[in-house]
């Protein structure tokens, strides 16, 4: 079986929800081509509100929702915050432990972690 059509099979933490939401926002718009930092903001500010209004819970361990935290903490934007704010904010910032949680993120994301064991097959 190929390694994309697993990439469901354990959803213990949603940020493979919001990863593929953001790729389909893109392909909605007409792109072909993605970079990892602009999905990684995209899934941010996608969780945004219902992590910082509802504290919505997006797993055991979930960096996306950390992330959501963390930028919140030292934004001062309100849950109810535009996603374009929420994005232009994100593409600034350069906070240590926001950049940490995007790295994170972008190593767990399905594509880059199927990409890391067909790797280490051959």
């Amino acid at each position: 079986m190929r390694p994309e059509r697993r990439i469901f099979d354990n959803k213990s933490e949603c940020y493979k929800l919001f990863w593929f939401q953001a790729i389909m926002f893109g392909v909605k718009e007409g792109r072909t081509e993605f970079v990892y930092d602009e999905l990684i903001d995209e899934m941010i500010a996608d969780a945004w509100y219902m992590v910082t209004e509802y504290h919505l819970n997006l797993g055991p361990n979930d960096t996306l929702e950390k992330a959501v935290n963390r930028v919140s903490e030292i934004s001062g934007m309100l849950p109810a915050e535009k996603k374009e704010k929420v994005l232009e904010y994100l593409n600034g910032c350069d906070d240590r432990e926001v950049r940490d949680y995007k790295k994170k993120l972008t190593h767990d994301v399905p594509y880059r972690r199927h990409e890391l064991e067909a790797e280490a097959l051959y």
